[in-house]
């Protein structure tokens, strides 16, 4: 289009014989003027109709997505749609989405990639943010406006929109949300959910998840739903719960927790139906807490990029895996009744307020980083005393994992009592929340410990033995055709067991969730102090040579722990 040359529909040039170019004629049908013989303009039908890319917007990785609109000549259809750059470039998808919007009576013709690019004048440039995340130091989220010129295009299993809402009446809601189980519980489930975008910025490689662990009808899902919901009233929406084994694979979850952004996933109503389902749980949490994916090849035989996470998990269900460092990477909440039905009828009512709190606060969280991150100098001296309370009273059993845990819910809360519109609400619950941390503090070790490969050993032998199961009999005793003999008892008090066999008879009866070796469950033994264990040549042996029988075995020798 030259300088002189005016628009007509939507801004595409009217088509003048005189210019050169592509223009429309009174009609909408789009024509050229071309330089032809002794210079006389030469005048060509292009198509029944124009279509023009009236935004352009480009992904992290920087391809553009277009948004191209444009009206057919015979029947005056205006049409508008979306297509990413590879495919506009592509001559059949192109002409194939045109014909599907020009019909039968309109003519696409010539209308190519080349020739809409020629006549896009005005192309509106945006920033496509498909997962809430960090940008430029600001939270991306729908609805709110602290950076210019973004679209959004998220999973719609990620129903995020902090637009709109009374602020007052947001406050209100969540007083009476908070109050409504043991607010020990619900302070700090709402810690994890207001903690996933700092955690995400500052801390992405110490991300955990919260679990609600109780039977069908306590309210677990209700609660976390209308939680989660200061981030968009659609998590209200039951259709948009991801429901273990309702027609949700692993899979599945896995995909839309990587879109969640740095907003918290619910994985609701676990139930270890299958056989397989703790083991596809552990994977799931893995995966997610971890930060990426396993690796994949592509029908070519090359890697695939991995699915990236940037969330914070919370699963609800009647049952967990009692798997230790699963365990660890978690903060586990055995969850209560509902205590005040009326207050969440109350706040039920209130709830579609919800988003207005999430937008105070996320506004918040980018207008104070530097009071933010002065608070998170504390994190190695909180993480450090939780660590010496856990050593000095259960052990070492996943005590880093379990004390991280603990200092950030620490600090997100101390963050969160820093923003008004959240200090307003939950200063009152201050007491609740530090004895929430203590509860964790005193049982999630135990739990943790339990949940021990090494321990779970332990006790299953123990409860073998007591039970007339598997025996343990004197140093000399003849033990031919006795297939439940897993040890004896020397002279010198030392108990020797049978590795293979007595770990077979506890495989039977506690399967554990994750088959570790030989090599590690000694280990584990080892450092748990059960075992006895030699040096040789340098190596560490756990299994000893002991005489039975006359004959030599290599056998775990228990110093302590088999009753």
């Amino acid at each position: 289009m030259t300088s002189d040359q005016s628009e007509g529909f939507d801004g595409v040039p009217v088509f003048e014989k005189e210019h050169f170019g592509y223009g429309i004629v009174p009609d909408g049908s789009l024509f050229s003027s071309k330089n032809g013989k002794n210079g006389q303009p030469k005048v060509e039908w292009v198509s029944d109709g124009y279509a023009q890319i009236v935004e352009e917007m480009r992904k992290e990785n920087g391809d553009s997505v277009f948004v191209i609109a444009g009206r057919c000549a015979k029947d005056d259809h205006a049409f508008r749609f979306e297509m990413t750059a590879y495919d506009f470039a592509e001559a059949r998808k192109l002409k194939g989405k045109l014909t599907a919007q020009f019909g039968a009576c309109s003519r696409v013709g010539g209308l190519t990639a080349d020739v809409i690019q020629q006549i896009s004048l005005n192309v509106r440039k945006f920033r496509l943010i498909e997962t809430p995340r960090w940008f430029d130091s600001k939270p991306a989220v729908p609805g709110l406006d602290l950076i210019p010129n973004l679209k959004y295009g998220v999973n719609p299993w990620v129903p995020v929109n902090v637009g709109g809402g009374d602020l007052g009446e947001a406050q209100e809601g969540l007083r009476n949300l908070l109050s409504s189980w043991d607010k020990r519980l619900t302070a700090i489930v709402f810690t994890a959910i207001l903690g996933s975008p700092v955690v995400a910025r500052w801390f992405p490689g110490d991300r955990f998840g919260a679990v609600l662990r109780a039977m069908t009808g306590s309210g677990k899902t209700e609660f976390v739903k209308h939680g989660v919901a200061i981030y968009g009233k659609g998590y209200l929406d039951e259709e948009n719960l991801m429901r273990w084994g309702a027609g949700s694979t692993s899979n599945a979850c896995m995909k839309v927790a990587s879109t969640a952004g740095f907003l918290p996933y619910l994985v609701d109503n676990y139930k270890p139906l299958k056989k397989e389902d703790p083991a596809q749980l552990i994977l799931l949490i893995q995966a997610v807490l971890e930060g990426s994916d396993k690796a994949r090849l592509s029908s070519d035989s090359e890697l695939k990029d991995s699915a990236k996470f940037d969330c914070t998990l919370i699963i609800t269900g009647e049952d967990f895996p009692e798997e230790s460092s699963t365990m660890a990477r978690c903060v586990i909440l055995d969850w209560s009744p509902i205590l005040d039905s009326s207050l969440l009828t109350q706040a039920q009512k209130l709830a579609h307020n919800f988003p207005a709190i999430g937008k105070e606060w996320l506004t918040w969280l980018s207008e104070n980083q530097e009071t933010i991150e002065d608070i998170l100098k504390d994190f190695e001296t909180k993480r450090q005393d939780y660590y010496g309370e856990i050593i000095v009273s259960f052990g070492g059993i996943n005590a880093g994992r379990l004390s991280t845990n603990l200092a950030l819910l620490d600090l997100i809360w101390e963050i969160a009592l820093k923003c008004p519109a959240l200090a307003d609400v939950l200063t009152r619950f201050t007491e609740d929340f530090e004895k929430g941390i203590h509860d964790l503090l005193m049982k999630s070790p135990r739990e943790i410990i339990s949940s021990n490969e090494a321990e779970e050993f332990v006790s299953t032998l123990n409860e073998l033995i007591g039970t007339g199961r598997a025996k343990l009999v004197k140093d000399g005793t003849e033990i031919k055709d006795q297939d439940d003999v897993i040890g004896w008892i020397r002279a010198d008090r030392e108990i020797c067991i049978f590795p293979k066999v007595a770990r077979k008879m506890v495989d039977m009866v506690a399967s554990t969730q994750q088959k570790i070796s030989s090599h590690t469950l000694y280990k584990q033994l080892d450092e748990r102090g059960y075992i006895k264990s030699e040096i040789k040549d340098g190596n560490i042996e756990r299994t000893l040579n002991r005489k039975f029988d006359g004959k030599t075995n290599r056998v775990l020798v228990f110093k302590t722990g088999i009753e």
